[in-house]
C-alpha cells in the first residue's frame, strides 16, 4: 500500500506541463462559472491599504480622514468571515481607502501599542487576554469581530461588534464616512436609502 501511494505521488510529480494544461483547459471547458469567480477574485488594487496605528497617526497629520479598526482574533471564525466576504469585496475596499485609514489590529496581541501617546498593555485574562487599546475602544465590551469608527481628531465615533454582511457594512461605512451620523439617526438613514 505504502510502494503504491508513492509511486502515485512520483508519477503525479512527473507529470508534464502539457498534460497539466490540458487538463486546465478540461477543467474550464466543463466548469466555465471557474472562470467567472476568477475574473471576480480581488486583485491587489482592490484590496484595502491596510496600515499599522502608527502610520495611520502618521497619515492623519498629513490628510486629515476618519478611521475604520478592525478588532480581530486569531482564533474567530466570524473575523475570518468578515475578511473573506466583506471586506475583500472591492467595492467596499475602494469605498474604505477613498474615505478612511484602515487598521487591522490584533485584540489579543501582547505587543505593546502606543496609541494617541499612551501606551496600552496586554492582560492576561484566563487562557487568553487582551490588550488595553482593544478594551477601551470597545468600552469593555470585547466581542470579535468590532469595527470601531473613529473621526479625523481619532475621537470615538462608535464600535459595532459582530459580523457584517457586504451589503450592510456599506450601509454602516456610508453612515459615518459622509458624516450622516451627524445629521440624522440611523433608522432615518436607512429608509432614505431604501
Amino acid at each position: 500500500m505504502k510502494r503504491s501511494a508513492a509511486a502515485l505521488l512520483l508519477f503525479g510529480l512527473t507529470l508534464s506541463p502539457a498534460i497539466f494544461s490540458a487538463f486546465q483547459t478540461n477543467l474550464s471547458t466543463e466548469y466555465p462559472e471557474a472562470k467567472d469567480i476568477a475574473a471576480n477574485a480581488p486583485t491587489q488594487a482592490d484590496a484595502i491599504h491596510w496600515m499599522s496605528l502608527e502610520e495611520m497617526e502618521k497619515a492623519l497629520k498629513k490628510e486629515k480622514r476618519k478611521v475604520l479598526i478592525v478588532l480581530y482574533t486569531d482564533w474567530c471564525g466570524w473575523c475570518k468571515r468578515l475578511e473573506r466576504e466583506t471586506l475583500q469585496n472591492p467595492e467596499i475596499a475602494a469605498y474604505i481607502n477613498e474615505h478612511y485609514y484602515a487598521v487591522r489590529f490584533n485584540a489579543e496581541q501582547r505587543k505593546e501599542q502606543i496609541f494617541k501617546n499612551k501606551k496600552y498593555e496586554f492582560v492576561q485574562a484566563g487562557r487568553r487576554g487582551y490588550n488595553q487599546l482593544a478594551y477601551e475602544l470597545t468600552r469593555g465590551k470585547l466581542s470579535y469581530p468590532t469595527c470601531v469608527f473613529l473621526d479625523e481628531n481619532e475621537e470615538l465615533i462608535q464600535s459595532i461588534p459582530g459580523y457584517k454582511s457586504a451589503q450592510d457594512f456599506r450601509h454602516i461605512i456610508t453612515f459615518f464616512g459622509e458624516d450622516y451620523y451627524k445629521k440624522m439617526s440611523w433608522d432615518t438613514f436607512l429608509k432614505k436609502r431604501s
